[in-house]
């Protein structure tokens, strides 16, 4: 298995619910020191390395959110669990799912039955260890990757992650000469938090945000038809010129793409946008189950916006527009 498919596994692996993405983002820093790239953390908490001139007027933003969706735990009463959820989970969607709690506690979520009322709940499958209030879980599933397939909980966004940290380790030697901040932000799952802070505190020419987006019946998008390069969603707009260009340097790298409209979803690239002015778009890899407790996403779907990406850091900003 290549270093890539390794950084999805143990990153899918590794629970980080919305505002607790503290493990990922040490796994994150813990293979980046590996490779003995330097990086540092903004007061938000966001995880930053800098490539190329940290000074110069044409910034650049390359984003990918490190947090997943979940649930935190409001009550305990053995065997059940109430819990509310982070980020756009259907708890009745969740009927049947294996749960992990921080501590290692382990349940099923099932619709429980009090009078004329109904409530959604975890069940325990033993009494010790029980969660406690506050605590955070997650769907229980193990990350396993085959020839064409990636299956696992958490890979929008942790195959993001995966993607800018093979982008950064490619770069690093080479040192680009434009200025490139690279990002793993927290808490995009419950409004964009941390792209946010990151938006008042640089002014950026353009950013690219790396994320999942979803193969539904109402968009053109296909598992294995390539990356996606946003037009626009419920959030955002994507500058027309990145987003030419872009699928320009994929024509001329043969690198299979596909435009993306949704109706719905949000993407981090609005921020910037709206703040400084930054030229932004998104770029995704389809992903099937986007919030489930397995999702699909295709193995040369992420090797390919790996490709496209490095491509569009390896170009001078200048000739964009």
């Amino acid at each position: 298995m290549t270093p890539l498919y390794n950084y999805i596994q143990r990153l899918s692996n590794t629970m980080g619910v919305s505002g607790y993405e503290d493990q990922v983002l040490q796994a994150v820093g813990s293979i980046l020191s590996s490779h003995s790239v330097p990086f540092t953390y903004d007061s938000f908490g966001n995880l930053l390395v800098q490539l190329g001139d940290d000074h110069s007027e044409e910034k650049r933003l390359i984003c990918a959110h490190s947090d997943e969706v979940g649930i935190q735990v409001q009550k305990v009463e053995y065997p059940f669990v109430w819990f509310r959820t982070f980020g756009s989970l259907r708890k009745a969607e969740m009927v049947g799912s294996h749960i992990i709690f921080e501590n290692g506690a382990v349940g099923v979520v099932e619709q429980h039955n009090i009078g004329s009322s109904a409530s959604f709940v975890v069940r325990l499958s033993q009494p010790t260890p029980l969660p406690r209030v506050a605590m955070t879980g997650t769907f229980a599933t193990r990350c396993s990757i085959d020839e064409d397939t990636i299956k696992g909980k958490a890979l929008d966004n942790r195959a993001g992650c995966a993607i800018l940290l093979a982008i950064i380790l490619d770069l690093f030697d080479a040192q680009p000469e434009s200025s490139l901040l690279f990002a793993f932000t927290r808490e995009e799952e419950i409004g964009g938090r941390g792209i946010q802070h990151l938006s008042y505190a640089h002014s950026f020419y353009q950013v690219v945000s790396i994320d999942a987006t979803p193969v539904v019946d109402d968009n053109n998008v296909v598992l294995g038809g390539g990356p996606c390069i946003k037009v626009s969603d419920g959030s955002s707009i994507s500058d027309r010129a990145l987003v030419a260009h872009v699928a320009k340097l994929a024509r001329k790298h043969s690198i299979p793409y596909q435009l993306e409209v949704n109706e719905l979803g949000f993407s981090e690239s609005a921020f910037p946008s709206l703040v400084s002015g930054a030229k932004c778009a998104t770029i995704s890899y389809p992903i099937v189950g986007m919030h489930s407790a397995c999702s699909r996403v295709s193995v040369s779907d992420v090797k390919n916006t790996v490709e496209i990406i490095k491509h569009y850091c390896s170009e001078p900003v200048f000739n964009v527009y």
